[in-house]
């Protein structure tokens, strides 16, 4: 199921629907664990926020994830500036 591009669609169409709202970045959390998902991601303009940059968001992202029972160790948050 992967290469067929679906992932960078959606990825562009998010981007295309934040630029249209006049928003000035994206935001996402994935696995870090997971090989290949920060490398896909950073090919598309996407940077990790290190804890020391989390703005009061990415706290309370984190606290719903917590909630949720997902394993937090391998959490990691990212950034796209739309400029």
């Amino acid at each position: 199921m992967a290469a067929r591009g679906i992932g960078s669609a959606l990825l562009a169409a998010a981007e295309d629907e934040a630029r249209r709202r006049g928003l000035s970045r994206l935001t996402l959390a994935t696995f870090r664990d997971v090989p290949w998902n920060r490398p896909f991601y950073e090919r598309r303009g996407f940077a990790e926020v290190l804890v020391d940059d989390w703005t009061p968001a990415f706290f309370l992202l984190q606290a719903g994830e917590e909630l949720s029972g997902l394993p937090l160790d391998n959490r990691l948050f990212m950034r796209k500036e739309l400029g």
